[in-house]
């Protein structure tokens, strides 16, 4: 008896579910991220770890749209090549969420060394007792909450809005296609929720409270009905609370 779409759905939902609340618990449970402090190859690899699985709990949730109609295309593809699915089916899709958080993963390395730059050129101004902490910390909220309304915000949310359109306009053959795809539409990805980044690093420091938070706003931005309405209120709090904490006295 064939696995029906439905149960399928449900099967790669629950996967995704559980490998995210797995994340979730070793964010909880395990070491915090390095913050960039001092520059070596085991606190990289530490932040990176803690990055990707805090990219993995955050991001994944909202990503099942998208791997559905990866996988959806597919088995169309192997059909229209005479071909049966089998284990082959999920090739692609594998790839892509490969591909997908590789792309975080790179940003990841890009937050590290900006964060190792800022703290051995800028400690005596951020560091205990600078003062420019609450002001750093309100610039980047409040420009997180006006990147909320730029065009390339809105066209990158439009994209991941809308995975049957970047399915149809940007879908790749061959063996590493599915990675490239990952790779593409993780990048479209970091064009819409980069700024949440900046901000839970800079000012939460990749706290659990933040990351929540955040992966929140990023799974009703992308699955509601009404997300896009959702991100500019967003915007709006997000530049209240910049301007609240530019304001707070060091």
């Amino acid at each position: 008896m064939s696995t029906g779409p439905s149960t399928q759905r449900i099967t790669i939902a629950g996967i995704a579910v559980s490998l995210a609340l797995l994340c979730w618990a070793t964010l909880v449970l395990g070491p915090s991220a390095p913050m960039g402090n001092s520059f070596n190859a085991v606190t990289l690899l530490l932040f990176i770890g803690v990055w990707a699985v805090g990219m993995v709990a955050m991001m994944l949730p909202s990503l099942l749209p998208m791997i559905y109609m990866v996988v959806s295309a597919s088995k169309k593809s192997l059909r229209d090549r005479g071909t049966t699915g089998g284990p082959r089916t999920l090739v692609k899709p594998l790839q892509f969420v490969l591909g997908y958080f590789g792309i975080w993963s790179f940003v990841g390395v890009a937050a590290f060394l900006g964060l190792t730059f800022l703290f051995q050129f800028y400690a005596p101004y951020f560091g205990m007792g600078g003062g420019l902490v609450g002001l750093a910390a309100g610039v980047a909220v409040f420009l997180a909450g006006v990147y909320q309304f730029s065009p390339l915000k809105q066209r990158a949310l439009r994209a991941c809005r809308s995975p049957m359109n970047f399915v149809m306009t940007r879908w790749k053959e061959g063996r590493a296609a599915g990675f490239l795809m990952g790779l593409d539409y993780g990048f479209f990805c970091t064009k819409c929720c980069w700024a949440f980044m900046a901000v839970m690093v800079v000012v939460g420091g990749m706290s659990i409270l933040w990351m929540v938070l955040f992966a929140g706003v990023i799974f009703v931005e992308k699955i509601a009905p009404r997300g896009v309405v959702v991100s500019w209120g967003l915007g709006i709090l997000l530049m209240v609370a910049g301007v609240g904490l530019a304001a707070l006295p060091s």
